[in-house]
């Protein structure tokens, strides 16, 4: 039920799903490191957390912090010094092949600390102040009501153990459940900041599943209607949300698209085998856009210069066979990074822009529309004398590069 309710929406995975899978299996590692008595486990924690975190910031910080701050009350309360070693080795290990992985690329970490830390905190904030508040009874509960009951069970169980006996706090379980229930909010919080279609209830049969076991542990001659219609909930929510989101392909732009007008995709290239087309730039004529892609690519890979190519269709250079020397994968960065020229990230990214062009010696980039806000990548960051700018078609403009003063200066 997982699987199903972890397929995306959008037809194929993107970072919020890799980062929010990885999540869950390192909670999951969390809670075997707990029940068990493996050393192995608190090694192996830090390794996933650290390959999440480089997959998406978010969740995956909010997941660490949760774990890092259980992990503490966890060894306070069975400190274990073989244990924590362990973890600090795993630490270690992640850390040290990461920096030996930037050495071996040539990656500044000042770059990476730029790029990776630094500006998506400043977009994190804006939507952390927007997106998440206020923080409303429908928005949080009902929104995602069928995540709650199996957390309110498991709360509920929590509460009533600590009611019997208040040293159910130290008890393992109270760590697995608190970390269950945080992990969740985090989840939520996550979805609710996020520009991203709906994703996260591919969490509700882990979480029925935690309850059922908390069920049997704490109820032992519970009615067996009441433990099916837990199993139930995870059986209506699983058809229900993939019906709803998944088969109806829910998400974002994809929402206005007519799954009717769809064509086989491999007559754009025969590695697209398999796989029907229709986008949300040309929801009923999907024709048009593929012959308007075929001429494009045609026309770039007939082009023997050194070239770059810029586009959201990021298969091209698949097609192609070639790498094509793109400074950006995700282009909304460049409208961020440019909105104020003051901005020490406009600085940045200009420069990024520019030494992609010199050092790769680009001859020509080719732009290839549309785009999501804005087609103006090199406008605010070159003068007007570095490139001369054609449109070739429809979709296809070429930015041809000139020897400039402002080029030769940047590095």
């Amino acid at each position: 039920m997982v699987a199903i309710l972890a397929y995306p929406s959008s037809g194929t995975p993107f970072v919020d799903h890799h980062a929010s899978i990885l999540s869950i299996i390192s909670l999951l590692i969390f809670i075997l490191a707990i029940k068990t008595n493996s050393k192995y486990y608190w090694f192996f924690l830090p390794i996933i957390l650290f390959l999440s975190f480089l997959t998406k910031q978010t969740p995956t910080g909010n997941i660490f912090f949760i774990i890092t701050f259980l992990s503490c009350v966890y060894f306070l309360i069975n400190f274990n010094i073989q244990k924590i070693i362990y973890g600090l080795i795993g630490s270690i290990f992640a850390i040290s092949s990461f920096l030996i992985i930037l050495f071996l690329t040539g990656i500044p970490f000042e770059s990476f600390f730029e790029q990776y830390i630094s500006f998506p905190f400043a977009i994190g904030k804006t939507r952390f102040e927007y997106f998440l508040f206020p923080l409303e009874f429908s928005r949080i509960f009902l929104r995602f009501k069928l995540i709650h009951i199996p957390l309110l069970i498991m709360i509920y169980i929590t509460i009533k153990n600590i009611t019997n006996n208040w040293l159910y706090i130290k008890n393992n379980d109270f760590i697995i459940i608190f970390s269950l229930v945080a992990s969740s909010y985090a989840f939520i919080a996550h979805q609710l900041m996020t520009i991203n279609g709906l994703f996260i209830f591919f969490i509700i049969p882990l979480l029925v599943g935690f309850a059922h076991v908390f069920i049997l542990k704490s109820y032992k001659n519970s009615k067996n209607y009441f433990l099916y219609s837990i199993i139930a909930l995870s059986i209506i929510s699983t058809s229900y949300y993939e019906y709803k989101y998944i088969h109806k392909r829910d998400f974002m732009d994809l929402r206005k698209a007519n799954f009717d007008n769809t064509i086989n995709a491999k007559i754009i290239d025969s590695k697209l085998s398999g796989l029907n087309w229709v986008s949300c730039h040309f929801p009923d004529n999907p024709k048009r856009e593929i012959s308007n892609l075929l001429e494009a690519i045609d026309i770039i890979k007939n082009d023997k210069r050194k070239k770059s190519i810029i586009t959201e269709y990021q298969f091209i250079s698949v097609i192609l066979s070639i790498y094509d020397y793109s400074p950006s994968q995700v282009w909304f960065i460049n409208h961020v990074a440019n909105e104020k020229k003051n901005s020490r990230f406009f600085k940045s990214y200009n420069k990024l822009l520019s030494n992609q062009i010199i050092k790769n010696k680009i001859e020509v980039a080719y732009l290839v529309k549309p785009f999501w806000q804005t087609d103006l990548v090199y406008e605010k960051g070159l003068s007007k004398d570095c490139y001369k700018k054609i449109q070739i078609t429809e979709i296809l403009d070429a930015y041809i590069f000139q020897e400039c003063n402002s080029l030769q200066d940047v590095e």
